[in-house]
């Protein structure tokens, strides 16, 4: 991740020995890749700015929040300043799956309408189409079980009447040829 700081005058004097610090990334939980968390920047003249940049990756995975930047500058007839920047919002350190299910989901979310947004959302409809499509399959079993009861019925009704079912099923394909 590259970190970016940006100082900003507002002040109508130069900033002078202006040097910025940012220590919430600790080495437990990061890899410094350089420059440096810190900076020294001689001056910073009146409604200008300056941007630090470093880069740091990630150890671990989870939510983390970074606390502000501290800032220490000389002012005008210098008079000694210091003040913080505003602290980052909880970043969420994704592993490479993670990121790619958070992908997903995002492209769910759209593909239901809005429905299904998190993971909790998509194992309900998971288990509803599931009850839905195992009881539109056991509708179909129980009606080609009752069609084959029914026929099997009629064959031995036929046959317990002297007729050959082949016969009866003959003949039908005849009449259906003559009409």
């Amino acid at each position: 991740m590259t970190i970016e700081i940006t100082l900003y005058n507002a002040g109508e004097t130069s900033a002078t020995g202006v040097e910025i610090n940012d220590p919430g990334w600790d080495s437990s939980s990061f890899v410094m890749l350089g420059p440096s968390t810190s900076a020294k920047f001689a001056s910073i003249p009146p409604l200008t700015k300056k941007t630090h940049r470093f880069v740091v990756v990630p150890k671990v995975t989870g939510q983390f929040s970074a606390g502000p930047s501290l800032v220490s500058y000389t002012a005008a007839a210098g008079h000694q300043a210091s003040g913080t920047s505003n602290a980052l919002d909880p970043l969420p350190i994704l592993t490479p799956m993670e990121a790619k299910v958070e992908v997903a989901m995002k492209i769910g979310s759209y593909l239901t309408l809005g429905f299904c947004n998190n993971a909790e959302e998509w194992t309900k409809a998971a288990i509803i189409t599931t009850v839905l499509v195992g009881l539109i399959t056991v509708n179909w079993i129980a009606l080609k079980s009752k069609r084959a009861v029914a026929e099997a019925q009629r064959k031995q009704a036929m046959k317990s009447l002297g007729i050959n079912p082949k016969d009866v099923a003959v003949s039908k394909k005849q009449k259906q040829k003559k009409k």
